[in-house]
């Protein structure tokens, strides 16, 4: 089962040493995979937001995985962000689930 982090849910040991490999391996990779996480906030689809942060997941466990050098790692998930990128633009762009969409904006 897949499990998803809130800002309150500690991470497990496991994802801590995920987070720690990546960052001390690939640190400009890690640097493009939160920045690219950055975006989902201009997002309201929270599946398509979820969707999207799972990718950037996944990237993270390729290069890790087949143990890439660094440039080659850079460039590998440069290009796999900007496929990601145009998808989530795409669900910015069309049909929203978010409160705005339903026609029921939050009161102020």
């Amino acid at each position: 089962m897949r499990r998803f982090i809130s800002e309150d849910e500690p991470l497990t040991p496991e994802e801590e040493e995920v987070g720690r490999l990546l960052a001390e391996r690939y640190p400009d990779v890690a640097r493009l995979l939160l920045a690219a996480a950055d975006i989902t906030h201009l997002s309201y689809d929270q599946k398509k937001n979820t969707d999207f942060l799972m990718k950037l997941s996944g990237i993270a466990a390729d290069v890790l995985v087949s143990n890439m050098p660094a440039a080659e790692a850079n460039e590998y998930v440069l290009r796999k962000i900007e496929v990601l990128k145009a998808e989530l633009r795409e669900n910015m762009f069309g049909p929203q689930t978010g409160p705005w969409a339903q026609g029921k904006p939050p009161r102020i």
